[in-house]
């Protein structure tokens, strides 16, 4: 596992076995060197993606943050909304194992991930962030890090399925083109893509977007939204958003709140399933 840290300030850790991403912070960073794979009673193999948190209590820093969460993420769109400070990064972090509950459990396709050894749980994993880290290297390189065994047309078919390739091409390096360090050659639009087809390469049943398309224009943000609706018949994919006009309402929506310590579920009128945790 690779650390750094980006000039922004921004720290991370980059699994080399499994091509993740992972924010860290003092606590996250004691996290990952305390805890060690947990005998796996078998690999994790996803076939219809179903992800359920099942009572889940977790704390951060002496502060609650889910008490007694429940909900079930299935194969297409998930959403999940609320206030800042209520959970929705914290559950991504939960889901791949970066931190340890204090009650309640997580099951993909009714196995519980705590059997699931963390490189074999994580490589069925892709996750984005808002701010997405690049190498210090060439276009190709950042996206050929979401699976290293992947031959140049591998590459080249996930930036055209994400619509970046005419961008790459018409550079005059084209994939060759050296990004800087954390991507500073690129817009925020034109990392994000490039960190999407990174996971698009690596072609997990799971897909995390946290905030993916907070800090891009206008355009790079509709285009993101038509790819990950082409992804959501193969994928579980759960989303992170305050953007509520980018949520597919057809959808699973979660939906986290702040008030009196309790949690509540409810349902739309148009039977659109809501879970919502109250705090």
């Amino acid at each position: 596992m690779i650390k750094f840290e980006t000039p922004a300030g921004n720290k991370y850790a980059w699994d080399d076995d499994v091509g993740l991403f992972i924010p860290l912070s003092p606590t996250m960073s004691a996290v990952l060197n305390e805890i060690s794979d947990r005998q796996a009673i078998c690999k994790e193999h996803i076939i219809d993606g179903v992800i359920k948190f099942v009572d889940v209590w977790f704390s951060y820093d002496n502060r609650s943050i889910l008490q007694g969460f429940n909900a079930t993420f299935r194969k297409g769109l998930n959403y999940i909304v609320g206030d800042n400070g209520t959970g929705k990064s914290t559950i991504l972090k939960l889901l791949c194992a970066l931190y340890s509950l204090e009650r309640g459990y997580i099951t993909i396709d009714e196995q519980n991930i705590v059997n699931v050894k963390k490189t074999d749980l994580r490589r069925n994993i892709s996750i984005i962030f808002s701010d997405p880290y690049l190498f210090d290297a060439s276009i190709y390189e950042n996206i050929l890090i979401g699976n290293l065994s992947a031959r140049e047309e591998n590459v080249v078919h996930a930036a055209k399925l994400v619509r970046i390739h005419e961008f790459i091409s018409s550079l005059p390096d084209g994939y060759k083109t050296q990004v800087g360090e954390d991507g500073l050659r690129l817009s925020s639009g034109e990392k994000q893509k490039i960190s999407l087809a990174r996971a698009v390469l690596k072609n997990s049943p799971i897909v995390l977007l946290d905030e993916v398309t907070k800090s891009i224009d206008s355009e790079s943000r509709k285009l993101i939204n038509e790819v990950i609706r082409t992804l959501k018949k193969e994928k579980t994919i759960i989303i992170i958003t305050h953007n509520l006009d980018e949520i597919d309402i057809n959808s699973n929506i979660i939906s986290l709140e702040q008030k009196n310590c309790r949690t509540e579920s409810i349902n739309c009128s148009n039977d659109l399933p809501i879970s919502r945790l109250v705090l």
